[in-house]
């Protein structure tokens, strides 16, 4: 174990900690090993490393949001059965298709946006490259992600 986990461990069996204060600053406790200080328990440079955070956060949002620009797509098709009236049922698809060189850009954006799936292809002809295809088809995660993130990072 490390010196922080010893130190809790000792701490804890020594009953030394002080009352929990939320989930937060109990994670925190436990693996900085921080001190009460007054009512706060997290340093003073808390909020600089939540506005760093924040700031790292709006980066690579705004990196994904230049590979959706410059790769990806947003096309209405329709669903194979129409309304009961006759009309055409949209169906809203975002999709991202690179090669595979790009793959870790490809899952990187799934993991930042937590939705879609992603399929790998072989080519079609050997001199091609095998593809890796990320791809949103729900509704509601449109509504849930793909527009919120629209919005915040892409050009208007």
């Amino acid at each position: 174990m490390c010196h922080v986990c010893n130190d809790f461990a000792e701490r804890t069996l020594a009953g030394t900690l002080p009352a929990p204060h939320g989930a937060i600053a109990q994670l925190v406790e436990r693996f900085h090993g921080m001190e009460e200080v007054g009512s706060s328990i997290l340093p003073s440079s808390t909020p600089l490393l939540l506005q760093a955070l924040a700031e790292a956060h709006a980066s690579a949002g705004f990196v994904f949001g230049g590979l959706v620009a410059g790769e990806g797509s947003f096309v209405v098709t329709r669903k194979s059965t129409p309304y009961r009236d006759g009309v055409v049922r949209p169906r809203f698809v975002f999709c991202i298709k690179t090669a595979d060189r790009d793959g870790a850009l490809v899952r990187a954006l799934h993991r930042f946006l937590g939705v879609g799936s992603i399929r790998f292809e072989q080519p079609p002809k050997a001199r091609h490259q095998r593809t890796i295809t990320l791809t949103i088809n729900s509704l509601r995660q449109h509504h849930a992600v793909t527009i919120p993130f629209a919005d915040a990072f892409l050009l208007p």
